[in-house]
């Protein structure tokens, strides 16, 4: 059964199992408004086959409408009150993507770090090259490429 919440639109696919046959309040787990959902029309029972005159009469069984559903435990949104369906909404859309050739602000800062730390780098290098030349002999040709020998 769908049934749609009026606040917000959310759609749910329920079983009619789970809300039973009498009226029972549902909250959105979107919006947490809280509604009494449309009754469903109840599903028409088979025919029942007839018992033969000599055999026991069968126990009938019927289930229960409300089963015991585990209380919740967490935030005011996680709980599931006694009597109260929980439902899940259907997933929302994805999101629109940023416009092309636009970079956020995340990958700023991590191109700033990232140079700043590059800069760092290159500074205690420049600053002890003597002792990088001594521990590092490929580094000498470096340095004196770079006219800091």
């Amino acid at each position: 059964m769908r049934i749609v919440c009026p606040a917000c639109h959310a759609t749910y696919e329920v079983p009619p199992a789970l809300l039973g046959t009498g009226a029972r309040r549902v909250r959105c787990a979107r919006c947490t408004a809280e509604w009494t959902p449309a009754a469903a029309p109840a599903p028409e029972a088979p025919p029942a086959a007839a018992a033969p005159a000599d055999a026991p009469p069968q126990e009938l069984r019927i289930p229960d409408p409300h089963p015991a559903e585990p209380r919740r435990t967490g935030s005011r949104l996680g709980e599931v009150r006694p009597g109260e369906a929980r439902l899940e909404a259907e997933p929302k859309p994805e999101r629109r993507r940023r416009a092309p050739g636009r970079i956020g602000v995340e990958a700023v800062a991590a191109l700033v770090i990232s140079l700043a730390i590059l800069v760092g780098l290159a500074a205690v290098v420049f600053v002890w090259r003597e002792e990088v030349m001594a521990a590092w002999e490929p580094s000498k040709r470096l340095f004196a490429w770079l006219g800091l020998r």
